[in-house]
């Protein structure tokens, strides 16, 4: 995940599973793009977050404890290939129940 200003982003990896038809031909679609080194951006939706902890077993900080987080990606919200947006979610308008028309009737004291 990236967030904070574009030109000093910070970073945060996550190990998500795809979960959802729509989701996983979504990212499906993105996999020629990636394959040619071309820069795909996504906004999503994550769900069931949890934190795992491993050791590192190489390199210069082996046996070091790391945090790992896990979730499931359950929506993808757009693409974004190179500059060009190619997916855009729909946005769904969801409007409050009114108010019924009738009086509630409550017991005498």
């Amino acid at each position: 995940m990236v967030s904070g200003a574009t030109d000093s982003p910070t970073y945060v990896r996550f190990d998500a599973t795809v979960a959802g038809k729509d989701a996983t031909d979504l990212i499906s679609r993105c996999q020629k793009a990636v394959d040619e080194d071309q820069k795909v951006l996504l906004g999503f939706t994550l769900s069931n977050l949890t934190s795992d902890i491993f050791t590192l077993k190489k390199g210069d900080h082996a046996g070091e404890q790391r945090v790992s987080l896990k979730a499931r990606l359950i929506k993808v919200d757009w693409i974004k290939i190179g500059q060009a947006m190619v997916y855009r979610a729909e946005r769904i308008e969801s409007t409050p129940p009114s108010k019924p028309d009738y009086k509630t009737n409550y017991a005498e004291n």
